[in-house]
């Protein structure tokens, strides 16, 4: 039996859209969020749900064999975890944006100022702006400027509409998220056999070759 870590939200329906393209029977109460954890009907695969953010630490501490997740919550997590597939959904762009009103024209406009985001390790990397500051959020992202907290937000942008009510525009893009697979350093090293079955149930005849356990921080 194979257990199959799930991201709740944004991920989760197109997660469930994919392994019913495998052939995989997903049950409702999955799909609805009403069950945590369950057995695939008719296949040797365990699903639990988790929050996006608790996908790899499971996957990293073995809780779970493999899991779907976002490269942004892999990248943020700093967990020892390899990415054996990229879905290619859940595709989002990393992006700094300021209030409409702003001054700042580009991302060095912005030294010695506060941004706020929800990934504070992704955006200590990717930012490079003298004496910066970081506001870490939990979420309400969007609002962070007009309460005073910050000059700017690091967030995701999937289709720009959430900026736009809140009057944001975007400065810079650094990079972008999709769906990844993940599995444990570890499991991968002692188990590279099972690792590799358990792949080929994610394989889709129009799949194009994969490289598999390619390090999380590779992009």
């Amino acid at each position: 039996m194979m257990r199959l870590a799930l991201s709740k939200g944004r991920l989760l329906e197109p997660s469930v859209a994919y392994l019913r393209r495998l052939g995989l029977q997903v049950p409702p109460e999955i799909v609805e969020e009403r069950q945590l954890i369950g057995v695939l009907p008719g296949a040797p695969v365990e699903v639990v749900l988790l929050k996006p953010a608790d996908v790899p630490v499971c996957v990293a501490l073995g809780a779970a064999d493999l899991g779907i997740a976002g490269y942004d919550q892999v990248l943020e997590s700093g967990q020892r975890v390899l990415i054996l597939k990229d879905f290619g959904f859940g595709r989002a762009q990393f992006v700094v944006a300021v209030p409409q009103e702003s001054p700042v024209q580009r991302l060095e406009d912005l030294a010695g100022g506060r941004i706020a985001t929800k990934y504070p390790n992704v955006a200590r990397s990717r930012i490079r702006v003298p004496d910066v500051r970081f506001v870490p959020m939990q979420g309400s992202v969007e609002i962070a400027c007009s309460l005073g907290l910050a000059d700017a937000i690091f967030d995701l942008r999937q289709t720009g509409r959430t900026l736009q009510a809140h009057r944001l525009r975007v400065v810079a893009v650094l990079g972008e998220t999709t769906a990844r697979l993940i599995v444990s350093r570890h499991r991968f090293k002692m188990e590279a056999d099972k690792v590799h079955r358990w792949l080929r149930l994610f394989q889709t005849p129009s799949d194009e070759e994969v490289a598999v356990g390619r390090p999380a921080s590779s992009e």
